[in-house]
C-alpha cells in the first residue's frame, strides 16, 4: 500500500490534539482534586479516558498507514486557576475534529 503523506499529516495534526488534551484534562483533574471538586474530578478523568481512546485509534491508523506517530509534540494548553476560568478557556477547542472533516479541510 502506498502512503499517503497528506493523510499521515492529517493524522498527526489530530494526534497532536489527542495529545494536548490529555494532558490538559490531567493537569485540570490535579487542580479539582487539590480544590475538592470530587464529582467535576470524575468527569474531568473520564474526559481523559475518551481522549486516550481516541489517541490510541489515531495510532492505529498510523500504524495501517504504514507512518511514524509523532509524539513529542503538543499544542499551547489553556489552563485555569478556577473551574470557570477552565471552562471560559475551553470554549470554541475544537478537538474532537472527526478524521474526515480534517482530511477535507486539508484540500
Amino acid at each position: 500500500m502506498k502512503r499517503n503523506e497528506k493523510l499521515i499529516t492529517v493524522l498527526n495534526s489530530l494526534l497532536t490534539d489527542e495529545l494536548t488534551a490529555i494532558n490538559q484534562y490531567q493537569i485540570q483533574s490535579e487542580i479539582d482534586e487539590n480544590q475538592g471538586y470530587g464529582k467535576l474530578l470524575q468527569a474531568i478523568r473520564k474526559q481523559e479516558l475518551d481522549e486516550t481512546l481516541q489517541a490510541e485509534r489515531l495510532i492505529e491508523q498510523f500504524i495501517f498507514q504504514g507512518g511514524a506517530p509523532a509524539v513529542s509534540y503538543l499544542n499551547p494548553m489553556k489552563m485555569g486557576e478556577t473551574v470557570l476560568e477552565t471552562i471560559k478557556n475551553d470554549k470554541g477547542d475544537d478537538c474532537d475534529k472527526s478524521l474526515s472533516t480534517a482530511y477535507s479541510d486539508n484540500n
